[in-house]
């Protein structure tokens, strides 16, 4: 189960980013998805950039 909640934020993190770069809304992105805008999604950006 973490293994997939994890492939989650990540898939919606991937598609926030895709949605950023491609000038498109992201506010609908951000609201379908406001159960993963948590701690563990901020711990995961912050490997990405490291």
């Amino acid at each position: 189960m973490p293994n997939e909640a994890a492939n989650q934020e990540q898939t919606f993190l991937i598609d926030l980013l895709k949605a950023t770069y491609q000038n498109q809304e992201v506010y609908p992105i951000l609201q379908h998805n406001l159960s993963k805008l948590n701690d563990n999604l901020a711990l995961m950006l912050r490997k990405w950039v490291i």
